[in-house]
């Protein structure tokens, strides 16, 4: 069975092939079933009698590597195998898209908060991979693959293409370029041995670079002459093509992508931090924080929550009526000092009144003296009048 051939319907094994996916130098990749588990499934075969045993040797060393790793942003390798000299292997089935066919549709620059997340996550996918020795060599939008049309898990393909203890052993055939040139370290353009993982981190800075700007920061008409821009040539920074970005962006992009290995970041994950504090973060309300905080919580913990945001809300009510009152407060003592006013009106008219009685009978008494009238009449008189005006 060449690998030249069509394979859709044919059987591999338990494995009725539906649909070409896609094909590359490696090889090609359909769509199957499994009738074992029920299934779609990916498979990518490759033809023995095709390859040179350098080529078929790193295929199968892929599949084992990739087989042994266990990680949510890495696709999941479930076994490999041979039939007719055609060596296949099969690993779950990503709907997609990939990272390419988003940028694509998208106009090729996300908003800066997606960024950081796809570039988070393929971190992860290469820091689990480095700390099992793996190299990916090949880090690229294609290879990277959403778990479905909606979702915002990626997930990294292509996975296992050399183990670094190896790389360091053997070099790559003379001529022969593992990777893409768009994507490809210096070092890794040169040969097989100076690739390590900072190949790796290398591409996700050039990854980066085009998720920022929407260009790749080296261009030219022919894969060699990407390549020599790689190996001699400085990148731009990223706000070169975009001056809206922070200025400390471009020096953590420049630093992934430094000529030499050992002066970019330690890690993929480093990287990916370094990124993170430099990308403005979204602005949330204390009210967006608070809903968000208790969104997941329990029944309790949201009764606290509402109970914590209420509390101002009471505080004001409480202390609303204290201007009220305070402004009331003049016109009670302007009533106060009417009243008052009122008060003394009264007794100088009563004082008047009385002050006049007296005086009409000290009159009167003077006018009966004059008449003849006794002083006991008079007396009497007097008490009556005293009497009579409250004395």
């Amino acid at each position: 069975m060449a690998i030249t051939q069509n394979l859709v319907g044919a059987r591999l094994r338990g494995y009725k092939i539906r649909e070409l996916i896609g094909s590359g130098g490696m090889g090609s990749v359909y769509r199957a079933h499994d009738r074992a588990n029920n299934r779609d499934v990916a498979i990518k075969v490759v033809s023995a009698g095709s390859m040179l045993s350098d080529a078929l040797a790193r295929f199968r060393r892929e599949a084992q590597l990739a087989a042994g790793l266990r990680h949510p942003n890495i696709v999941q390798v479930y076994h490999y195998d041979e039939d007719g000299g055609v060596l296949f292997m099969v690993q779950e089935l990503l709907p997609g898209p990939s990272l390419a066919e988003k940028l694509r549709r998208g106009g090729r620059r996300p908003a800066l908060a997606s960024v950081h997340k796809i570039v988070a996550q393929l971190a992860a996918a290469l820091d689990y991979a480095h700390a099992q020795g793996v190299i990916h060599r090949d880090v690229k939008p294609d290879n990277a693959i959403f778990k479905d049309e909606s979702s915002n898990l990626i997930v990294l393909t292509d996975f296992g293409l050399a183990r670094e203890d190896d790389l360091r052993k053997t070099a790559t055939g003379p001529g022969v370029v593992m990777g893409t040139p768009a994507y490809i370290a210096p070092e890794q353009a040169v040969g097989g041995r100076g690739v390590t993982r900072a190949c790796d981190i290398y591409a996700l800075g050039v990854l980066t670079f085009e998720l920022l700007t929407g260009k790749l920061p080296f261009e030219a008409d022919t894969p060699m002459g990407v390549i020599l821009k790689h190996l001699y040539d400085d990148p731009p920074a990223p706000r070169t093509f975009r001056p809206d970005l922070p200025r400390a962006v471009d020096a953590v992009i420049l630093r992934a992508l430094h000529k030499e290995p050992e002066k970019r970041y330690p890690s993929a994950g480093a990287f990916a931090e370094a990124l993170f504090a430099t990308l403005p973060q979204p602005k949330t309300s204390a009210a967006g924080r608070a809903s968000s905080s208790s969104a997941g919580a329990t029944p309790t913990a949201k009764r606290s929550a509402e109970a914590s945001t209420a509390k101002p809300a009471t505080r004001r009510k409480r202390t609303q009526p204290k201007p009220a009152v305070q402004a009331a407060a003049p016109a009670t003592a302007t009533t106060t000092t009417k009243t008052a006013a009122a008060a003394t009106d009264v007794r100088d008219r009563t004082l008047r009144i009385r002050v006049g009685l007296i005086t009409a009978c000290i009159v009167g008494a003077l006018v009966l003296l004059g008449s003849g009238v006794g002083a006991n009449d008079i007396t009497d008189g007097w008490i009556a009048l005293q009497t009579f005006i409250g004395r």
